[in-house]
């Protein structure tokens, strides 16, 4: 008879060198073939084969990944300042399962579009423990021109400004209108648009047919994930504030040369003696 060839418990995996030079080849382990050769053994030695295969976590020749924890986050020093000038907290109370935070904008077209969903999210959703909060960024510090597009456009959920932008770089948001769902852990659930009805600028859809906030929601007061955890907002860049920049070093034309012409200039001149005070 003729022998057969014994299948390698491990092989080298050649197909992905050959596909990315860069990478390393590494061991594949054939998990059918370890179980298929460990059935010829009494039960002890079976498990001795296969539980530190499976215990090395490694399948297909890559190794066992626990899915990304969701960021957490420090709101507490990131506070916006309602529309009003009070503080505007962010902490949850009792009843909060669910925080939303909603950069908007009172001249971005697509922002004010989508308060009317808005709306309707912060009222359908109010009595589950969700909460509201739209943010307008640094650029949009008008406070008095603020309250009037609230008062324009009916807005009953908390409003407030992030005078100084810290808000917008805790989360590193980019766009208005864009959505931020925090669960009571303070971890960020979601990311994104509200819904779908803008697949790009300048092209609307007459119906929206994802509601990508509502879901969100819903997975996360299921106690479930939410996929996907992120989504592209469509709308308006959010500028960043400028950092003022400092310069410690003294310099002749930029600062001596204006103290002595506002102090010494009128009574020391080339040539002539001071006049006395």
């Amino acid at each position: 008879m003729e022998a057969v060839a014994e299948r390698p418990l491990v092989k080298p995996r050649e197909s992905c060198a050959a596909a990315d030079p860069e990478r390393v080849p590494r061991a594949e382990v054939d998990l059918g073939n370890v179980w298929s050769r460990s059935m010829s053994l009494s039960a002890p030695w079976r498990y001795a084969l296969v539980v530190p295969v499976l215990a090395a976590g490694v399948v297909d020749g890559e190794p066992l990944q626990a899915p990304a924890a969701p960021p957490r986050i420090a709101l507490a020093k990131a506070a916006p300042v309602g529309i009003d000038g009070k503080p505007l907290s962010l902490t949850f109370a009792d009843q909060d399962r669910c925080l939303v935070l909603i950069f908007l904008s009172p001249e971005c077209p697509i922002s004010k579009s989508l308060i009317p969903a808005l709306k309707a999210i912060a009222t359908e959703y109010r009595d589950r423990g969700v909460r509201l909060v739209g943010v307008y960024p640094a650029c949009e510090t008008d406070a008095k021109s603020l309250v009037e597009h609230a008062r324009e456009y009916q807005i009953g959920f908390s409003l407030g400004r992030d005078i100084d932008g810290t808000l917008a770089q805790v989360l590193d948001a980019q766009t208005t209108p864009e959505a931020f769902v925090i669960d009571a852990r303070g971890r960020v659930r979601y990311r994104g648009r509200i819904d779908d009805t803008y697949a790009r600028r300048g092209f609307r859809k007459e119906t929206a047919a994802r509601p990508d906030l509502r879901l969100a929601l819903d997975a996360v007061l299921a106690g479930k994930e939410v996929t996907p955890a992120r989504t592209k907002a469509v709308g308006c860049p959010i500028p960043r504030p400028r950092a003022r920049q400092s310069d410690s070093q003294v310099t002749y034309a930029r600062q001596v040369s204006r103290i002595l012409q506002e102090h010494c200039q009128d009574c020391h001149r080339p040539g002539q003696i001071p006049r006395s005070p």
